[in-house]
């Protein structure tokens, strides 16, 4: 949990309804496939970066290009453990307190859900398949699955945390058990968002403009409405802070790795059989999801190619990567810049007094009409419909698909620029390096290589004890 997901889902309960409670579906299934799918793969290499697969794999200018996209790494991992441990109680804490006073002030959980239906915002049944629907079943449960999978599957941050243990059934372990802390986190986004709507329902905040955008909701919610309570804004300031450095110390911790294993180590060619005491990690991984997707797909996109489809050559993972990550900026920079926007739930300002003209611009991606909300003088809303069409039906497309379209394009382009370059004629994959749910090979084993070309299997029993072994073998295999 981040201070941008502490602050920013809050605040999406607020504005755009409950529909996010379909990411429970998501957690159910993401979290299992990364656990069996993925998990085994890296923890049989025993590698410190993520980015080191991509190296063993194709090359080691898709592993740099990668890590240029992704620059983050290790660090003191045990320290980070602790660390986040304690920031993550002081957020829960912080988190408890802020709905139990505010379910006593509404009058209890009916009052708060009678509140959010008559406003539109308790909502579970919207199963339309446009994808320019914001949050709907199909853009959650499809989009959202992979979105969660770039970040179990392709994200430093997390895969240090599976490498912070030796055996492979506690890593599986540890990821599944983050299901249910999941489905606690979005309690508390969902609990939150409604119980400031039941509070706001009549005088919306950023109508009256107390605040300048819906991710400051919050924190405005506990100084206005829990001001009277002796402790309790600094206690949610304080997790707000711990969320807040849990991410930032993550970070720092994953830079330097990444900068040391991926660019600094290839250039003097340094050797990796140096012991590296306690530098198998475990951090907090989180970033924005519109970010995730447009960086978190291409990427995941490349792992697929790697693990999945045997024969696909460095090339076409260049290839892929690229195009993926042109069309996912294009895309979401595109909505960004373009100033398309989803049209929000309604809001207003008829419980309050109304002091301003000024016009609040949304983009509506329902209607495919952009609504200009303009406060008059009863501060009731007038609704002026303009469809701006053109290219702008692009740019509509929900953030929660970005990270499908990304695995999709670099899949496609991969595939077919790997199969125009002639596939690995003569460069066999190490079976380690594939998806196989029968093979549980580990570092100590033999090192079977499969030869893809329609020859017979090659097979050369030779121990590999360490990562710096099994790149010169790789190397003298390929020469050969």
């Amino acid at each position: 949990m981040s201070a941008i997901s502490l602050l920013g889902y809050s605040a999406e309960f607020y504005v755009y309804g409950s529909m996010l409670l379909f990411y429970g579906v998501v957690y159910v299934i993401a979290y299992p496939l990364a656990a069996v799918v993925f998990i085994p793969v890296f923890h049989r290499l025993d590698i410190k970066s993520a980015y080191e697969y991509l190296e063993l794999r194709f090359s080691g200018t898709v592993r740099q290009l990668v890590s240029l996209l992704f620059c983050f790494k290790l660090g003191g991992f045990k320290a980070v453990v602790w660390t986040s441990t304690f920031q993550m109680a002081i957020i829960f804490v912080g988190f408890m307190f802020v709905i139990v006073d505010g379910v006593i002030k509404q009058g209890g959980w009916q009052s708060i859900l009678s509140a959010a239906q008559t406003g539109n915002r308790f909502i579970l049944d919207d199963m339309r398949f446009d994808p320019r629907v914001r949050h709907s079943f199909w853009s959650l449960v499809i989009g959202g699955t992979f979105t969660i999978l770039s970040m179990l599957a392709a994200d430093q941050l997390t895969i240090q945390r599976y490498l912070s243990f030796k055996d492979l059934r506690k890593a599986q372990t540890a990821l599944l058990l983050n299901i249910p802390m999941c489905f606690v986190t979005l309690f508390f986004y969902c609990s939150s968002g409604l119980i400031m709507f039941a509070t706001y329902r009549f005088c919306d905040p950023l109508l009256r403009k107390n605040i300048t955008r819906y991710d400051q909701l919050l924190i405005y919610y506990v100084a206005d409405q829990q001001k009277s309570m002796n402790g309790l804004l600094g206690l949610f300031a304080s997790a707000i802070y711990g969320a807040g450095l849990s991410t930032l110390s993550s970070g720092y911790n994953a830079v330097s790795a990444v900068i040391l294993e991926d660019i600094v180590k290839p250039l003097y060619h340094w050797k990796s059989h140096s012991v590296l005491v306690d530098t198998k990690a475990a951090v907090v991984t989180k970033m924005a999801l519109s970010i995730f997707g447009m960086v978190g797909g291409p990427l995941l996109g490349v792992f697929c190619l790697g693990m999945f489809f045997s024969w696909t050559n460095a090339k076409g993972a260049l290839v892929g990567l690229c195009v993926s990550v042109a069309f996912t900026f294009y895309v979401g920079f595109g909505a960004i810049f373009s100033g398309v926007r989803p049209v929000i739930m309604p809001v207003t300002a008829l419980g309050c007094d109304c002091h301003t003209n000024d016009t609040l611009n949304c983009t509506a991606m329902y209607d495919n009409v952009s609504a200009i909300f303009q406060c008059d003088q009863t501060c009731g809303y007038t609704v002026i419909n303009n469809d701006p069409g053109g290219i702008t039906n692009l740019y509509r497309v929900s953030y929660q698909y970005y990270s499908l379209i990304g695995v999709v394009i670099a899949v496609f382009f991969g595939t077919l620029v790997s199969a125009l370059t002639g596939f690995r004629k003569h460069n066999p994959v190490d079976r380690r390096l594939l998806v196989s749910f029968g093979y549980s090979g580990s570092k100590a084993d033999s090192k079977d290589l499969l030869d893809y070309t329609g020859s017979d299997t090659l097979c050369i029993a030779e121990k590999v004890n360490t990562l710096y072994d099994f790149r010169k073998n790789r190397e003298f295999i390929e020469k050969f």
